[in-house]
């Protein structure tokens, strides 16, 4: 007679079942897949203002944003506490532009960004950030790897400098 290990077999099964599964997208490779899938072309994504911005300007837009966050403090419910400078994303992201971290733009296509990346974590057609920023179990942690990955985002899939003006016309 011979002996099966069962146990033994699911175990190994489990294990090679395992390691033939794709690993799970990050929040920033989710958002590049979304990208692509919601304009012919990602370069249209970088235009939506009427000019020309690279991922590096909008990565440089959100680093300073968030030294604003972590310099001055994270708030919930209005744009800023005045008593301790503690401000949302939005107030944010308004400070940026004014303390030079680019135009208006910029400024456009860095919460285009941010919304891109929560609409890719949360799997949502539509994420406000604004509404996110509010929500009662919202973290400071939370508000700072979104900033992390919108920049990644901008850094790995924004056009570099110069790149040329590509957009498909579908009739």
């Amino acid at each position: 007679m011979f002996e099966i290990d069962t146990a033994g077999f699911f175990r190994d099964l489990e294990g090679f079942l395992a390691a033939q599964a794709p690993a799970p997208l990050s929040p920033v490779d989710r958002a590049a897949r979304a990208l692509l899938q919601a304009w012919p072309t990602r370069d249209a994504f970088w235009r939506i203002c009427g000019t020309e911005v690279t991922g590096v300007e909008v990565a440089e837009y959100l680093v300073g944003a968030l030294h604003i966050l972590e310099r001055d403090g994270w708030h919930q419910g209005h744009y800023q506490d005045h008593r301790t400078g503690a401000r949302c994303i939005r107030a944010v992201l308004l400070e940026a532009r004014k303390a030079g971290y680019g135009d208006f733009d910029t400024s456009c296509l860095a919460e285009r960004v941010l919304e891109l990346i929560l609409c890719s974590a949360t799997g949502a057609r539509t994420v406000l950030f604004v509404d996110w920023n509010d929500a009662p179990e919202r973290t400071f942690a939370e508000v700072k790897a979104l900033f992390e990955d919108g920049i990644e985002f901008a850094r790995l899939y924004g056009p570099p400098p110069n790149a040329a003006v590509t957009v498909e016309v579908v009739r």
